[in-house]
């Protein structure tokens, strides 16, 4: 009778030992993981780190990049109304001012640790919750963005292009523009000034050119309090 007593306390003994060993292994691995996951997490902080400052400086050459567009297409926009008033038929603008405002916009930005965690449904590995809601909604502020100079883009190529082509010889303008765009091969002739035609249609294209780059002025801005809120984010969490 003591001996079936002793054995069934052996039992339970080793069954309890075998159920401590069980849960510490899943705690070990559990730590481990958590170990794991941590690192993970730094190391990925690091990246959207150097990532938002690569971003900000792109956004900042970009938005440098929409200035003289802006101060080209005002002073063809006031050329333009003076003339209207005036009863001319021709203004005099600056050939090089005529082609800064068909420069189209494109801002690049490059984030692909971010691009790769929410794709990969792995974003809730930062455990920062302001930060991951500043870096999941980023992206809207981007496209807000992008939208403007979509709308910009399709402006210059579809309207105000075939506008300025039925009214004046644009061949040396559009040199010009490959130019300052880095894509001209070849000579372009020095700047000098156009005779440009007065009329109403101009005048319509060019004033929504100009409210378009203003609203793009304005996304820029806030694409870059959005970047260094995120930056300043980053930064505490590491």
């Amino acid at each position: 009778m003591e001996g079936n007593q002793t054995f069934r306390t052996r039992l339970v003994v080793e069954g309890l030992v075998i159920v401590v060993s069980i849960l510490i292994a899943f705690g070990l691995d559990t730590w481990w993981d958590d170990v794991k996951e941590r690192r993970e997490e730094h190391q990925t902080l690091l990246a959207l780190q150097q990532e938002f400052i690569s971003a900000r400086d792109n956004v900042i050459f970009y938005q440098s990049l929409n200035q003289p567009v802006l101060n080209s297409t005002a002073l063809i926009v006031e050329a333009l109304d003076q003339a209207l008033e005036s009863g001319e038929l021709m203004t005099i603008i600056p050939d090089s001012a005529l082609a800064i405002t068909l420069i189209p916009p494109t801002t690049s930005v490059n984030l692909g640790t971010l691009s790769g965690l929410i794709s990969s449904g792995r974003l809730g590995i930062i455990q920062n919750l302001d930060l991951r809601g500043q870096l999941g909604s980023w992206g809207v502020t981007l496209e807000e963005l992008g939208e403007e100079e979509i709308a910009s883009r399709r402006l210059v190529n579809e309207e105000l292009f075939q506008a300025l082509s039925a009214k004046i010889n644009i061949h040396g303008i559009w040199d010009q523009v490959n130019a300052l765009i880095g894509m001209s091969p070849g000579q372009v002739d020095p700047p000098s000034s156009i005779n440009l035609p007065v009329d109403k249609e101009l005048m319509g294209l060019y004033e929504l050119r100009w409210n378009i780059l203003r609203h793009t002025r304005i996304e820029f801005g806030h694409l870059l309090v959005s970047i260094d809120a995120i930056i300043q984010e980053l930064e505490k969490t590491l």
